[in-house]
């Protein structure tokens, strides 16, 4: 007989956690032996029940569950956290997973893609949402050359457009600084996003950090005004 996993739910949302309960314990050796809905809640019911997997929210009052995610890899390095969010972004899924997660789930996930999650994480296995798969790939995995080809893709006015957001500058300053309409410069931006697959500002940021664009003076375009 397989051992029992004994499994904390971790989410501020009663009506989840609800949820969450009664598909796990349907499962034959799972169990829920604790929920909680805040970090400190969390923390005191794994000093005292010890499990070997929690399933963990970002989004929770006072403190966010990065910080949780911290505060038990410190002291219980051996319980299996398991993220299971909203949270698509990018930015939320290098923090969990550098943080030490062995999974990130979205909530949005059907009810067997958690269950296979859980047994994944359980056999020590990492476990990502199949929806963010494609973009962690493209984003990390894919070949230098196809970066390189990416890269290319872009006009100079979207290279130029792509360094200015990724400084901070709004539609409107963007438009100001090259002379051009905001819709030219929303228009150029939806480009850029469908060429690299990217969508948030955070994006934006880490690739032109990997490609070495952040270093690039803006006054040697000749066309773009040196950030103030």
């Amino acid at each position: 007989m397989h051992k029992q996993i004994d499994i904390l739910l971790v989410d501020d949302h009663p009506i989840v956690r609800k949820g969450l309960r009664m598909l796990i314990d349907t499962q034959a050796n799972m169990k829920v032996i604790g929920e909680a809905g805040s970090v400190d809640e969390a923390f005191a019911i794994t000093k005292e029940k010890s499990p070997d997997l929690i399933i963990l929210d970002l989004t929770l009052p006072g403190q966010n569950g990065v910080k949780l995610l911290k505060r038990i890899r410190e002291k219980f390095s051996q319980i299996k956290i398991l993220i299971l969010t909203i949270h698509d972004d990018e930015e939320y899924i290098r923090k969990a997973l550098a943080t030490g997660a062995n999974g990130y789930l979205l909530k949005k996930a059907a009810d067997e893609e958690l269950i296979m999650g859980i047994k994944a994480v359980m056999r020590g296995e990492m476990v990502v949402d199949p929806l963010l798969t494609k973009k962690i790939l493209q984003r990390y995995v894919l070949p230098e050359k196809h970066r390189k080809r990416e890269k290319e893709l872009l006009s100079k006015r979207q290279k130029e457009i792509l360094i200015l957001v990724a400084h901070g500058y709004t539609d409107k300053q963007i438009a100001e600084m090259l002379h051009i309409s905001v819709k030219t410069v929303e228009s150029h931006k939806a480009r850029i996003k469908e060429k690299l697959n990217i969508v948030h500002r955070s994006e934006f940021v880490a690739y032109a950090m990997e490609n070495n664009l952040l270093n690039i003076d803006l006054k040697e375009t000749g066309e773009l005004l040196q950030k103030t």
